[in-house]
Formats: structure tokens, C-alpha cells, sequence
């Protein structure tokens, strides 16, 4: 995450779309683009809800 201090108001911009708007469609284009992706075994580390942990081990997959 890159955070730049200033005066003015604050707002985000994401950085996989030129006009830095979120759409799922650059989400999934920099998944597919990224390559392959390590094992799954750290999803299950995470303290969060077991539905949780699911939900992101079907995204991985």
C-alpha cells in the first residue's frame, strides 16, 4: 500500500484499473495474470470464521 501525506481530503485509487476504479473484472484479470499460486495451507491460519476461511479457500481454488 503506497500512503502519501498531504492537505488534502482523503480517497483511494486502485492501481490494476488506469482509471482507478475498482472492477472485478481488473480483479480477476490480475489473478489470472499473476501465475500460479502457492498452497492454500495459510488460509487456514488466519483467525477469522471457519465460513470465512471456506469462502477464501473456493476463491484460491
Amino acid at each position: 500500500i503506497d500512503v502519501q501525506l498531504s492537505d488534502q481530503p482523503d480517497s483511494t485509487h486502485w492501481k490494476l484499473a488506469r482509471n482507478g476504479v475498482f472492477t472485478v473484472k481488473s480483479f480477476y484479470m490480475d489473478l489470472i495474470n499473476s501465475g500460479p499460486i502457492s498452497r492454500s495451507l495459510h488460509i487456514w491460519k488466519v483467525k477469522v470464521s471457519l465460513r470465512i476461511k471456506i469462502f477464501m479457500w473456493f476463491v484460491h481454488k
